[in-house]
């Protein structure tokens, strides 16, 4: 398919709850993840695509989760999920971050985690 005609798509299957697309073309081997919105921003209508699939924020935490493993969870709190990341900082030591659960947050520790290599 391409470009324009997944765009077409997207539109049509467009709900609050499935924020991210996970995408692949048919020469590589791996697929990408990206919010919907910056996949639209800089996508080509040209370009061509074997297939995508759309994944809520939940889905998207699975697959960090299997990335990162225990190095990520979730704490509910009154006020809204928590995220917790355990991870080597920039000077080498363990250090542990928490941010407020939200799909900029996951694609930004999914893309920290996974260095853009993401086998399909």
């Amino acid at each position: 398919m391409t470009g324009y005609e997944l765009k077409k798509s997207l539109e049509n299957e467009a709900d609050d709850d499935r924020c991210f697309i996970k995408w692949w073309r048919k020469e590589n081997d791996f697929a990408d993840y990206e919010l919907i919105s910056d996949f639209l921003d800089h996508m080509n209508p040209d370009n061509e695509f074997e297939g995508y699939a759309l994944l809520s924020q939940d889905d998207m935490y699975n697959e960090l989760k299997r990335q990162a493993a225990d190095r990520v969870w979730i704490e509910k709190q009154k006020s809204g999920k928590l995220l917790h990341w355990q991870h080597v900082g920039v000077d080498g030591q363990s250090r542990e971050d928490t941010y407020r659960y939200s799909p900029e947050v996951l694609m930004a520790l999914f893309e920290r985690e996974t260095h853009g290599d993401t086998l399909c």
